[in-house]
């Protein structure tokens, strides 16, 4: 999938440029998503409802643009923006390992 990047225009990312689907979510694959969440959003669980919407391809691409926006407007240093990389890496071996 094309990845939008909205961080030289300064605008959020919006959830419905990403492919749709549904993804059905395991154990492992609920943990890392709140941890990237935590990272991300101070809560574990504000990333609950994307794999409702979104495909494991969605979810991923979304989630590295949440990354890249959040670390432009200086929303997380150089460490967290690193850990959330390396959860979404993993989230999406999993993803990979699963289908």
């Amino acid at each position: 999938m094309k990845r939008t990047n909205n961080i030289n225009t300064g605008s959020v990312p919006s959830e419905s440029q990403y492919k749709t689907g549904k993804t059905n979510l395991n154990e492992r694959q609920i943990r890392l998503l709140e941890k990237i969440s935590k990272i991300l959003t101070y809560y574990t669980h504000n990333f609950d409802t994307l794999h409702h919407s979104y495909s494991p391809e969605g979810i991923i691409t979304y989630l590295q643009d949440q990354v890249e926006y959040k670390a432009s407007i200086n929303d997380i240093n150089s460490e967290e923006q690193l850990d959330a990389q390396q959860l979404i890496e993993m989230l999406d071996a999993e993803f990979r390992k699963n289908n």
